[in-house]
């Protein structure tokens, strides 16, 4: 173990080395301590104090790895790509649509059906799979269902798992 003294009340004291930083005071009495009589506030400026990056709106600190104006990624999909992932509710695979940009994507259920009859799913409206395929987005599969009417369509299925 190795003696140190404090550098708020000169107190010789010993402590095991924890860390990579240098043993400055004898208790966390006499840090804060000298923390007050230094007026050293934690995160805060004091009057007259200058932030280093004023007058450098848009400062780029590292401009070879910063995006640059008019670059596309290569992963950028554009509108009208369908991609297959799994829907977050019922965890079943779903066909998705990119709409619009930046990433506005839709399920294509959703979308076919919207053309096929020239009007928007209702906010309370569930577009349910006829076959029970949810890949298969054919406009004579699609039904437009309310909540109720497709509870009572899978109800069979919940009794099965509850049974």
């Amino acid at each position: 173990m190795a003696r140190w003294t404090c550098e708020l009340c000169g107190v010789l004291f010993t402590r095991d080395r924890s860390g990579a930083r240098r043993i400055r005071f004898c208790s966390q009495y006499c840090y804060h301590k000298w923390r007050d009589k230094e007026n050293i506030k934690t995160g805060q400026f004091r009057p007259g104090m200058v932030p280093w990056n004023k007058g450098l709106k848009g400062i780029c600190s590292s401009p070879g790895t910063c995006f640059k104006k008019g670059i596309v990624p290569v992963n950028k999909m554009p509108i009208g790509t369908v991609r297959i992932r799994f829907h977050r509710k019922c965890n079943d695979l779903r066909a998705w649509i990119k709409v619009a940009e930046p990433r506005k994507w839709r399920e294509l259920a959703k979308v076919v059906w919207e053309t096929e009859w020239g009007r928007s799913v209702p906010p309370r409206g569930i577009i349910h799979h006829a076959d029970g395929n949810t890949m298969n987005d054919n406009p004579v599969n699609l039904v437009l269902l309310t909540r109720a009417g497709h509870m009572d369509v899978h109800r069979h299925e919940f009794r099965k798992i509850s049974a």
